[in-house]
């Protein structure tokens, strides 16, 4: 029996970037599917000779952690009455890169910066200014962000 072999394939997380792990994952593993399907088809589309060749294969659903680099080789058996032979191909992941950002900055702040003979709207400045130095460092992660498929949070809710 004749065929085409197998052929490797190789991937990287950019290709199944999402915001949500779940369905980063889940394209990751669809893909593996979808590689393994097309070797099969390869395979079963350029069988040629011997005596009713049957070709199957060892994949049931193996998964690579989108998070995590990694690989699967796959068999598959070519078989027919006279003999049997068993092509393999690897299916290769590379991780997504580490998320790199520019830290927050502290903030130190006089109270005379804010001085004003009403409490009220010395308070409210105060406030304000907190509020500003929260929105400006969150741009400045925000801004500097590369690696992975990160967000960006924080704890803040108009503390005073």
């Amino acid at each position: 029996v004749s065929y085409d072999a197998p052929s490797d394939d190789s991937a990287i997380a950019a290709e199944f970037d999402d915001p949500n792990p779940a369905t980063a994952q889940a394209n990751l593993d669809a893909d593996i599917a979808a590689w393994v399907t097309t070797q099969t088809n390869s395979i079963n589309s350029s069988l040629a000779g011997g005596c009713s060749p049957n070709v199957s294969h060892n994949f049931v659903d193996q998964s690579i952690s989108f998070c995590a680099s990694g690989s699967i080789t796959i068999t598959w058996t070519v078989e027919d009455i006279c003999g049997t032979t068993n092509p393999t191909a690897t299916y290769t992941f590379t991780q997504p890169d580490g998320i790199n950002f520019t830290p927050p900055s502290n903030d130190n702040a006089d109270a005379c910066e804010f001085d004003n003979a009403d409490p009220t709207a010395a308070q409210n400045a105060l406030d304000a200014d907190i509020a500003a130095w929260v929105a400006a460092q969150t741009t400045i992660i925000n801004n500097s962000l590369t690696g992975g498929s990160p967000t960006v949070s924080h704890n803040f809710t108009n503390q005073s």
